[in-house]
């Protein structure tokens, strides 16, 4: 069987090259070009060097390996999406976006192109054929679960889906290939935003703003009583349930950002217990099957916290309501709520609101 892989040059996928191969598939390895190092001084130089290790990983093993241009959709949908959101007030996921609209859909394109009968990636889940309907499930690794970033991904896709590491230990995996090659083996984890060099995104938004001739003021931040608390840069720059980065040198008590008010670029702070929501309004979502919610479920919106079960309600086609058990809190619009019935991804959504 010939396999498609999407390779970053990390160690997962460089991994899941080999252990597809030793497994008799018939490998090609895609990596993809999103963007050039010299295209803004705020982005990711180490793109054009991860796609370099890609490409030595694959000779080593002896298996063909092509380069796939996606800087025009990188550009319209990811970075457009992602500076956008920050300018409605929203926190943007691009990780999502970038799976359901771009790295996914081109990769397998390119699979049936190449005649290819499956497609791959080094992510650490499984897929489970549960009568037909095809269901991602959290791997061996709990460490490295990243079913969270891949609930939009369609029964198209998954049924042709994959998964090498999916009963793998990270630590397995460095050690399978450091017998190839130790740079790769050694390599850091991308953390935060992987396109820029820096987890702060306000520099990058900066600099988009200005060469947009864009105006953003700077704004006000108030208590929940409408007291003037002091000047803030401009709303984009501030996310909800943030702390750091205020400025408030007078306010002894920890205050956190509730809500972003866009017509007048006011910003509104409070205590953390205030921060608390126990109804989602979750939008543009995709699930599985809708019986997979008959009764509560686990609702997940980051990655490694804030874990809770809920029952979720179909409002219409569009929207979900989420009633949370226990109250959550720093939730902002436009993160995602992703459901699990154990280690099964039932689907996920972009929160629209809170309450």
């Amino acid at each position: 069987m010939k396999v498609l892989l999407g390779m970053s040059g990390g160690v997962d996928s460089s991994a899941a090259a080999i252990l597809l191969q030793d497994q008799g598939y018939e490998v090609i390895g895609a990596s993809i070009q999103f963007y050039s190092s010299t295209d803004s001084a705020f982005f990711n130089s180490n793109l054009d060097k991860n796609i370099e290790h890609a490409t030595l990983i694959s000779k080593l093993i002896g298996i063909e390996h092509i380069v796939i241009d996606a800087q025009l959709e990188f550009k319209d949908i990811v970075l457009n999406y992602f500076t956008s959101e920050y300018l409605k007030a929203r926190t943007p996921f691009p990780c999502v976006i970038c799976n359901r609209e771009v790295k996914w859909p081109i990769l397998f394109k390119k699979m049936k192109e190449l005649g290819c009968d499956y497609i791959s990636t080094g992510h650490y889940v499984n897929v489970m054929d549960n009568n037909g309907k095809y269901y991602i499930v959290q791997g061996k690794d709990d460490d490295k679960d990243q079913s969270f970033f891949l609930w939009p991904l369609g029964q198209d896709i998954l049924k042709r889906a994959v998964f090498p590491l999916a009963n793998c230990k990270k630590t397995e995996v460095k050690k399978l290939v450091g017998n190839y090659i130790t740079d790769i083996s050694e390599k850091k984890e991308s953390t935060g935003i992987c396109f820029l060099k820096s987890s702060d995104y306000r520099p990058f938004l900066k600099s988009f703003i200005k060469e947009n001739s864009i105006q953003i003021e700077k704004g006000k931040f108030f208590n929940e009583n409408a007291d003037f608390l002091g000047e803030h840069e401009g709303y984009p720059f501030y996310t909800i349930g943030q702390r750091r980065g205020l400025n408030l040198k007078e306010n002894k008590k920890p205050l956190f950002v509730k809500q972003i008010e866009t017509n007048n670029n006011s910003i509104i702070l409070t205590n953390k217990k205030s921060l608390n929501k126990t109804v989602l309004w979750v939008k543009d979502y995709q699930i599985v099957d809708k019986n997979d919610f008959n009764a509560k479920v686990k609702v997940k919106i980051r990655y490694r916290k804030q874990e809770n079960l809920g029952m979720v309600e179909f409002v219409d086609e569009k929207t979900l309501k989420v009633k949370l058990i226990e109250p959550v809190d720093s939730v902002a619009p436009g993160q995602t709520a992703v459901f699990y019935e154990g280690s099964k991804l039932l689907g996920g959504g972009f929160i629209d609101r809170s309450e």
